[in-house]
């Protein structure tokens, strides 16, 4: 995954820009190469392993720490990253879930030492990040979305009685989840019937699953049946980008199944356009922005 340099670094105007991007999976490729492709810059990877679509790109500065789980960590080796450039605008971006929910916590830390942590406040990122909570302003909203019935396994039975089998069970909070573990866990279920079911929601409350988990609708379909939609909403809540992605193929990893690998994007038209704007309609019903330090 080697590029050339399709902009210099020294270009006149090119801004001063140094990418940190936790997390070393495709999606820090990708945003390492959207970076590289605008500003011929690298982007410094930081990853507790070394995966394939970091490890031998010319456009990333892969570092490898252990323990990044722990804000304390990754406060601590973003800050001496930023060290080695201090005149350079460190931009602190995540590549999952929990690794945005993680930088957040550390925000004060490290936009006190200049970082820019282009994300809204915890409380804003928490309620997004909790599909239930982005399911009910669906409903609010008039978004349409799956049907979904929320439970914790270790409190009480599995929910959604009234959904047709097969469904989907996976947790309300992708970040909540990330130290739950259970047998046979994985990002997404698909479960047959209910027995299934029972037997899958028992697993999980033996393993002390205390997490909200979501039993939803499944909607049928091969990769390129699926789509994403793409906002950036800038401070002062103007939509500045709303892209239509068609997705070629997803993640069939376990731990990663249902996101995008490669997604096709164009200007969306029909459905495409209504799925747009039904998105941005949410976003700006929940008050989705960035945050207000620029750079």
């Amino acid at each position: 995954m080697r590029t050339k340099d399709s902009r210099p670094s020294d270009t006149p105007g090119a801004p001063a820009v140094r990418p940190i991007l936790v997390g070393g999976d495709i999606g820090a490729y990708a945003t390492a190469r959207a970076f590289h492709e605008a500003y011929g810059v690298s982007s410094v990877v930081l990853a507790g392993v070394q995966v394939g679509a970091v490890a031998h790109s010319a456009i990333v500065d892969l570092r490898i720490r252990a323990g990044l789980s722990n804000t304390d960590t990754l406060a601590q080796t973003i800050l001496e990253v930023m060290a080695e450039q201090p005149d350079s605008t460190h931009l602190v971006l995540g590549s999952a879930d929990w690794l945005v929910t993680a930088i957040v916590a550390v925000r004060d830390r490290l936009e006190d030492a200049g970082a820019v942590v282009p994300y809204p406040g915890a409380h804003l990122l928490e309620q997004v990040a909790d599909k239930a909570v982005l399911m009910a302003m669906a409903e609010e909203t008039g978004v349409p979305h799956p049907r979904t019935a929320r439970g914790v396994p270790a409190e009480e039975e599995p929910p959604g009685g009234d959904l047709d089998f097969p469904v989907v069970v996976k947790p309300a909070s992708t970040a909540a989840a990330k130290g739950v573990d259970y047998p046979g866990k994985a990002k997404v279920h698909t479960v047959a019937d209910a027995g299934h079911l029972r037997a899958l929601w028992h697993t999980m409350a033996t393993a002390g699953v205390a997490v909200p988990m979501l039993v939803q609708e499944y909607i049928d379909g091969p990769d390129s049946a699926m789509a994403a939609v793409n906002v950036f909403i800038d401070p002062g809540g103007r939509v500045r980008l709303a892209q239509f992605g068609q997705v070629l193929l997803e993640e069939h990893a376990p731990s990663a199944v249902g996101n995008s690998v490669a997604q096709l994007t164009g200007d969306p038209v029909g459905a495409q356009a209504r799925a747009v704007a039904q998105v941005v309609n949410l976003l700006q019903a929940i008050g989705w922005r960035g945050s207000p330090t620029r750079i």
